[in-house]
């Protein structure tokens, strides 16, 4: 019998995927609005048009929990990020592989997300099937972190993370499972560049290193995580390199099936 051959997710091309609805937001273009219908990169009159911003629950609901398949894109620009009832923007797949939720930046141009100071997490993957893309995350010490990874099959890819951010530029929460983290710039962290608790974590090809006075740990592995895989990345001017295994509360430390601590 002829064997299937499957691929995993980080590995298909944008040409696998199913999207039913692109959205875009371009705050710098003439006639946006979040009263629009966002299905054009430019205004083409009434609400025929981009939105404007993320700050409406309208925007961001786009983004939560569809099952086949959605892209917004992010035109030019610097958005700051408000908290309205959520922290921050969130993607909460619920489509498989081939239906993901893609947050993506405009080919070609530089959208900058940011906080406000209200929201400790501009960006937030849950669910299943995420992707950010193309994208800069740009925080303040008021940030917490720039991104909280706890869904399944989630994909940062060609990102660029600057802080100072308090702590980790990106937390993996113990819920997530496969996590590709490819071809990111990350500096400006307080703490660690990524903190992660989850499992099947591939970290490739990043450029990690500080900014200004602010020098920390490359990559901090905890609570019994397995099965990840650090490899071809830069790491430079820190105080801490990579560290597998470490310290953490042990609430979110998994269990072998005797019950007992992983280590």
């Amino acid at each position: 019998h002829e064997k299937e051959v499957f691929l995993p997710f980080y590995a298909r091309e944008d040409k696998d995927f199913t999207i039913a609805r692109t959205y875009y937001v371009a705050g710098n273009v003439v006639g946006a609005s979040n009263d629009n219908n966002g299905l054009h990169p430019d205004h083409r009159g009434g609400k025929d048009g981009p939105f404007r911003d993320f700050n409406d629950w309208k925007v961001r609901g786009k983004l939560f929990g569809p099952d086949d398949g959605v892209r917004m894109i992010v035109r030019e620009g610097t958005y700051v990020v408000e908290n309205i009832g959520e922290d921050g923007v969130v993607l909460d797949g619920r489509g498989d592989e081939f239906h993901p939720v893609i947050l993506s930046g405009y080919p070609g141009e530089r959208a900058v997300l940011t906080s406000d100071g209200t929201v400790n997490v501009p960006v937030q993957i849950h669910g299943r099937h995420g992707i950010v893309e193309n994208l800069v995350v740009a925080s303040d010490r008021e940030v917490k972190y720039d991104m909280i990874v706890t869904g399944d099959n989630a994909i940062v890819r060609n990102c660029v993370f600057v802080g100072p951010v308090h702590e980790d530029c990106i937390k993996i929460g113990d819920q997530a499972d496969h996590c590709f983290l490819f071809n990111n710039d990350i500096s400006g962290y307080g703490s660690q560049c990524v903190d992660n608790f989850g499992v099947n974590i591939l970290f490739r090809k990043n450029h990690v290193h500080h900014a200004g006075n602010w020098k920390a740990n490359a990559l901090g592995t905890k609570g019994g995580t397995h099965r990840v895989v650090v490899a071809s990345n830069v790491f430079h001017d820190l105080s801490g390199g990579i560290s597998f295994g470490g310290t953490g509360n042990l609430e979110l430390y998994r269990r072998g099936r005797d019950g007992n601590l992983l280590h």
